[in-house]
């Protein structure tokens, strides 16, 4: 997460973000994993967003300090190095004031769908037309 918040940061970003972690089935293996709020992995990510005056986003496995039940949990941690808010799934909503033309002028630095903007340069074709599903082959090449 470091190198993430380190490169995303000297693009100017202020907002940087990991999706929920996807649990291990091996139950062992993620609770040791888990991440308790006020550990110290958690001050490592407080210490990253605060270097980098960035928020940071990021999507643990959580657990309490007592007990055995792991959330997934999403942590946001302020540019200031402080905890936000975890938010465990659905059970609450964390709100924050964002100045709108600042999301609008980052977008230009995320092109998810690859464009990038230049309808003279790029196009993209779909082509419709009915195909088989399954092409049986004796594997030679076509």
């Amino acid at each position: 997460m470091k190198v993430a918040a380190v490169q995303a940061a000297a693009h100017g970003a202020r907002l940087v973000g990991q999706a929920v972690a996807a649990g291990s089935p091996a139950a062992e293996v993620l609770a040791e994993t888990a991440v308790v709020i006020g550990s110290p992995a958690c001050d490592r990510l407080a210490a990253i967003a605060a270097e980098h005056g960035v928020w940071l986003v990021v999507g643990v496995n959580e657990r309490e300090k007592h007990g055995a039940t792991i959330y997934n949990t999403v942590l946001y941690f302020s540019p200031a190095g402080g905890l936000a808010g975890p938010v465990r799934g659905r059970e609450q909503t964390l709100v924050l004031d964002l100045d709108l033309r600042a999301v609008a002028a980052a977008r230009r630095y995320l092109d998810p769908v690859g464009h990038y903007h230049r309808p003279d340069v790029f196009r993209l074709y779909v082509d419709i037309s009915p195909r088989r599903a399954v092409i049986e082959t004796d594997g030679g090449t076509r």
